[in-house]
């Protein structure tokens, strides 16, 4: 890896000339996922959970319904018919899914403005500053808002 300016004019680390985001986009095409944020739902469907789409207006498919008082489409469900996964289990493994979903992009742009300052020629010639810009430009903040967003925590 080498530092420099990517295509896309991101100024970072760079694998085979691209940054990580260009990179990123090459594996996982164009498509876009269904827009955030998701719910975990547990009574609208016997022995199923299921991970709901918020609905909006460029989500509007045919298959959207009600789930509870949320408005959404299906991404994917669990069965746990049998005990096998229990009802717990299948439940808190899609809240985990959703949790990770939703602070996807708040985690990620936490670790880029990090690795914007950590790559910071002026940082590098002084530790000190390195630390003194964390603190004054917010950066802890964003970094700690997105730690508990991913931990389930209300901030």
């Amino acid at each position: 890896m080498n530092k420099g300016i990517c295509q896309c004019g991101e100024i970072g680390m760079l694998e085979n000339g691209l940054c990580y985001k260009c990179i990123a986009k090459k594996e996982r095409g164009m498509t876009k996922h269904t827009p955030l944020p998701w719910k975990m739902d547990s009574s609208s469907i016997p022995n199923e959970v299921s991970i709901i789409s918020q609905w909006s207006k460029e989500n509007d498919v045919k298959d959207s319904a009600t789930f509870g008082d949320y408005r959404g489409s299906i991404i994917c469900s669990m069965n746990f018919n049998d005990g096998v996964p229990t009802k717990k289990q299948a439940e808190a493994n899609a809240q985990f899914i959703v949790t990770a979903c939703n602070s996807y992009y708040e985690l990620l742009e936490a670790c880029k403005t990090f690795m914007r300052e950590w790559e910071n020629e002026e940082n590098n010639e002084n530790p000190e500053n390195f630390v003194n810009n964390l603190y004054s430009k917010s950066i802890i903040a964003k970094i700690c808002q997105a730690i508990a967003k991913a931990e389930g925590k209300e901030i």
